[in-house]
């Protein structure tokens, strides 16, 4: 599954469209764009695969050098999707990770950013589609071979469109899925060419995603790295929830065991310790607790340039000050908290607040997150 979701990743790399190659692939002012199988009918002096009167005008404007060159853009490209799907063998690692499937559903825990299992879905569905498409675009129109590849295509072409209908009508709930939307939609957009007469509203897409990227990019992969501290920071929670009650025991029994020396001190010792379920919870705390300290030290490490970077990095000081798991617990009651921890308190909540977010990493109005006078 791991492979599969990878090869996803950078079969999109490779094959993404640069700014100048999809102003030179697209026919006239649409957004539609030049195939090999639309060059090569172009100039047999058959327009016939123009899906508008102003796509056909585009088509019929360009000379025959300028075709021809559009003729090597495309293969060039069709030759680039072909060794994408060789090299990262996605087709192999989809039939593993799918077996018996012939579209995936993304695997996302419980909670993570609809909008990024959008986007798997998406690409999976398009690298699926995508030799059906090629294999019809090669074949000569009017054919009984074209028709065999349009029947073959009809089901992928399908799910390929419901995963893109899925795609752009998800909105994510995150930043880190926020920012993938903001990189990934306008060049899912464009390459299922949607829009046939106006492209402005692809301009505008772009131009919103693009400053998306710029107010949060800087912090991109600080915001990716508070996505993982707030998913290990809530199995630590869990983890410290479950060993409360298993703890408490076995403190009690500790305490009993105060009261003897000796032999008898050591064995009550290891009979505290060896209740059912004490061990064992208290490793999970502890393993959850240490799972967190790479992560920390790598947001310690990286300087916070925008809002959302600086309530990552707010965040993690709750492993290193909270390290029962007990923040929640804490702001409950300020008169038995350390001034200190106080203090610390309020500078999570206020940089979280200006983030647009709680201290578990969610989403809220800033009204829900402002810290109370």
């Amino acid at each position: 599954m791991a492979a599969f979701h990878a090869a996803c990743t950078e079969f999109d790399r490779r094959t993404r469209l640069g700014d100048d190659e999809a102003r030179r692939l697209r026919i006239g002012n649409t957004l539609t764009l030049w195939t090999t199988d639309k060059v090569r009918s172009v100039i047999a002096g058959d327009f016939s695969g123009a899906v508008s009167g102003n796509e056909a005008v585009a088509m019929a404007d360009r000379s025959r050098a300028e075709l021809q060159e559009l003729l090597v853009l495309t293969l060039r490209r069709d030759l680039l999707f072909e060794e994408a799907s060789r090299d990262t063998r996605i087709n192999e690692h989809f039939a593993l990770a799918y077996p018996g499937e012939t579209d995936p559903s993304p695997d996302t825990d419980e909670g993570a950013d609809p909008a990024l299992a959008a986007i798997t879905a998406h690409k999976a569905a398009y690298a699926t589609w995508l030799p059906y498409l090629k294999a019809t675009s090669e074949a000569i129109p009017g054919t009984e071979g074209y028709q065999e590849c349009e029947t073959a295509a009809e089901v992928p072409r399908t799910r390929e469109g419901e995963a893109y209908e899925a795609l752009i009508g998800t909105p994510s709930t995150t930043l880190a899925g926020l920012l993938a939307l903001a990189d990934y939609l306008p060049g899912a957009v464009l390459r299922n060419a949607v829009v046939d007469d106006d492209d402005d509203g692809l301009r505008a897409l772009s131009t919103v995603c693009s400053a998306i990227n710029e107010v949060f990019g800087a912090d991109a992969d600080l915001i990716k790295l508070g996505q993982q501290f707030d998913a290990l920071h809530a199995a630590w929670r869990q983890a410290e929830e479950a060993n409360r009650g298993p703890a408490a025991r076995c403190r009690a029994a500790m305490d009993r065991a105060m009261e003897l020396s000796g032999d008898r001190f050591e064995a009550a010792a290891r009979a505290a310790w060896a209740m059912p379920g004490v061990t064992g919870a208290h490793e999970a705390a502890e393993k959850a607790f240490e799972a967190l300290e790479p992560i920390c030290e790598e947001i310690f490490a990286r300087p916070a340039l925008t809002a959302c970077g600086f309530a990552v990095k707010a965040r993690s000081l709750i492993w290193v000050l909270w390290p029962g798991g007990k923040y929640e617990q804490g702001g409950s009651s300020s008169v038995d908290e350390d001034y200190h921890l106080q203090c610390a308190r309020k500078f999570i909540e206020s940089a979280c607040a200006a983030a647009g977010v709680d201290w578990r990493g969610q989403p809220v109005t800033p009204s829900e997150v402002q810290p109370k006078a």
